[in-house]
C-alpha cells in the first residue's frame, strides 16, 4: 500500500471519529474515539478505539473506485468482533460518494448478547442516517450500565 493510500485511510479514520465523537458529545454520552495505533502491532482489532465497553468493533475503509464493500473487509471486521466478543461496524467511502456502513441485521432487533453467526446477515445504509439509531441504542446501554 502507498504511503498516499495510507494517508487516506489515516485521514477518513479520524473523520469518523471525529463525526462519533460530535454525536455522542450531543447526545451527552462520554465517549472518545480514537484511531487504535496498536492495530499495526496486534492481530484482530478494529481501526478506532472507544467502543469496547459498549461491545463494538469499527473498521473504516476508504478507497478510490468502487460501490459497495468488499467481502474481504467484513470477514476482517467479523474476524476482529468475533475475537473481542463484539458487534462489527465497517464504515466506509468511495470517491465523489457518500460514507456508509455495514452491520449485522440484529443488531437493533435482539436484546439477546450478540451471536458471532448473525454476522452473516448484514445491512447497508448511508453513515449519517445510521447516526441516530445508533447513538439512541449507545445511549440505551450507557444508562443501563
Amino acid at each position: 500500500m502507498s504511503k498516499k493510500s495510507r494517508t487516506k485511510g489515516h485521514n477518513f479514520e479520524r473523520e469518523v471519529a471525529q463525526t462519533l465523537n460530535e454525536a455522542f458529545y450531543l447526545a451527552d454520552l462520554p465517549i472518545k474515539l480514537q484511531r487504535d495505533l496498536t492495530q499495526y502491532q496486534e492481530r484482530d482489532r478494529g481501526d478506532l478505539v472507544g467502543l469496547e465497553d459498549y461491545g463494538f468493533v469499527i473498521e473504516c475503509k476508504r478507497y478510490a473506485k468502487g460501490n459497495k464493500p468488499l467481502t474481504a473487509w467484513w470477514d476482517q471486521v467479523t474476524t476482529a468482533a468475533d475475537y473481542q466478543n463484539a458487534i462489527p461496524l465497517l464504515i466506509y467511502r468511495f470517491d465523489r460518494m457518500q460514507s456508509e456502513v455495514q452491520f449485522p441485521l440484529m443488531m437493533f432487533i435482539t436484546e439477546d448478547e450478540h451471536q458471532p453467526e448473525f454476522n452473516e446477515y448484514f445491512v447497508r445504509m448511508d453513515f449519517d442516517k445510521f447516526l441516530h439509531p445508533f447513538i439512541s441504542y449507545i445511549k440505551a446501554k450507557h444508562e443501563q450500565s
